[in-house]
């Protein structure tokens, strides 16, 4: 930089404070205090509703379809008759529920190679959440667990991990909700959260104010990195165990 004499008295005195006061001109710092406060961890997948009694009939060979009493989307009652066969009994309904797929009509051929039609309860549901390997290794049978819509994350719905086991490649959390609308309907998504550790009044720190155990502090006008050790986190949040950082302390966060 080319400081000209018309211009000196206003570059040098910048220069003596920037040197003085360790102020970089290329970076800018964030300054926190930490806090003492409560953290919750948890395991975060997505959750599909699943209706706890599905009815998907099927026939040990082709039998003809005489007469259909039911239609998609309409609720039945238990021992209704649903599908009428010719030279066989009728069809009956199990339990209460509401036809979400027929796949027959009158005067056809049932086919063996596939369900009639797929009856659903939809009071008795659960969410069926799918997670990561490393996550699943840590959920176990009666965690907490907390569940929401994308198009209403404020409103949340608590409930519970009952089981967790593998399907295929997926690693699933079977999670009992305490109570959902009626017009929560089975194959609906939910974002879910499993809670894995909670602790309370702990020293807080933002996560991006540790960087490979380390933190830069200013202590009574005085800059240095001190090494702590955290705990569990939050994903904004992060416990420190241990360490030479005081609640006074300004804690240097560089933005960027």
């Amino acid at each position: 930089m080319f400081i000209s004499l018309k211009n000196k008295w206003f570059f040098l005195p910048l220069l003596f404070l920037f040197s003085h006061c360790g102020i970089e001109l290329s970076s800018k710092v964030h300054k926190i205090h930490p806090i003492r406060g409560d953290i919750v961890e948890a395991v975060y997948g997505l959750g599909t509703v699943e209706s706890e009694l599905t009815y998907e009939p099927t026939v040990s060979f082709p039998l003809v379809v005489e007469k259909v009493f039911v239609q998609e989307g309409m609720a039945v009652k238990r021992q209704q008759a649903l599908v009428k066969f010719r030279f066989a009994s009728s069809l009956l309904a199990p339990f209460d529920g509401v036809i979400s797929h027929l796949r027959v009509q009158a005067g056809e051929v049932a086919s063996s190679k596939g369900p009639i039609l797929t009856l659903v309860n939809l009071e008795n549901r659960y969410v069926l959440v799918s997670l990561e390997q490393r996550d699943a290794l840590r959920v176990q049978k009666d965690q907490a667990a907390f569940l929401s819509f994308e198009e209403n994350p404020s409103q949340v719905y608590k409930g519970v991990v009952t089981s967790i086991y593998p399907r295929g490649e997926e690693f699933l959390a079977r999670v009992n909700v305490e109570s959902l609308p009626e017009q929560v309907l089975p194959g609906m998504t939910m974002n879910a959260g499993i809670e894995i550790d909670s602790k309370k009044g702990v020293l807080l720190l933002p996560v991006e104010a540790v960087r490979k155990n380390q933190v830069e502090i200013q202590r009574k006008g005085q800059k240095k990195n001190i090494e702590v050790a955290t705990g569990i986190s939050d994903q904004e949040m992060i416990e420190i165990v241990s360490g030479d950082l005081e609640l006074s302390d300004w804690v240097l966060i560089p933005e960027n």
